[in-house]
């Protein structure tokens, strides 16, 4: 019997050997940032494919990865041709399953999909046209816990899932259109980082909120 599990371009691997290659080896994709700079990804040993697509009504979510009753939902708006979620083990850098959204997980310009799964201990990234993309909705990142540490240039973060919910409160999504809405932006540690924001929790999103 054949054990299947996904690379990181989405072509199926039988009995651990990715279909492109006699010894496994995935094809060399770039990391995001413009820049030439590839990395090659090399499988080594099996993984089951913990994460599956799973079949939902139609509902409206925000953008990111949102916690469903049944699993975690995933949005993202790209005009790009192809899209993949590549799953991590946190802190690790060699993917352990890709799953390819299908046109039929796009509504105009957003990609989106439920799954179902263990998702304990994992992280993700996306793969848009062969290139590692991090998620602009992310709430949690990897790789960047000591503020002020110098990092690798055009180094991909991987998204972290929320433990919690935060609580509305019973508050409803307004449903505005973009046309009709005034979106205001700010660095959330700048705006309350200063002593005279007079607040506790300083320099966090706690202390905007």
């Amino acid at each position: 019997q054949l054990q299947q599990t996904s690379g990181i371009d989405g072509r199926k691997r039988e009995n651990g050997k990715d279909s492109g290659g006699e010894d496994g080896t995935l094809d060399v994709f770039k990391q995001s940032g413009g820049t030439d700079r590839c990395s090659e990804i090399i499988w080594k040993g099996e993984y089951m494919e913990r994460l599956r697509k799973r079949k939902e009504e139609p509902q409206i979510y925000p953008m990111g990865a949102v916690k469903t009753e049944n699993g975690m939902h995933f949005s993202i708006a790209s005009v790009k041709e192809s899209c993949s979620l590549v799953f991590f083990e946190q802190g690790k850098t060699e993917p352990v399953q890709t799953i390819p959204l299908l046109p039929e997980d796009k509504i105009g310009d957003v990609w989106n999909i439920t799954l179902e799964g263990d998702f304990r201990g994992l992280a993700y990234a996306y793969l848009f046209d062969g290139v590692l993309c991090e998620d602009p909705y992310g709430r949690h990142f990897s790789g960047r816990e000591n503020w002020g540490e110098k990092y690798e240039e055009n180094r991909v973060l991987h998204a972290l899932f929320s433990e919690k919910e935060y609580d509305w409160e019973g508050d409803m999504h307004p449903q505005l259109s973009y046309e009709n809405s005034v979106i205001y932006r700010l660095h959330p540690r700048g705006f309350t980082r200063h002593s005279s924001s007079k607040v506790k929790s300083r320099g966090t999103f706690a202390g905007i909120t």
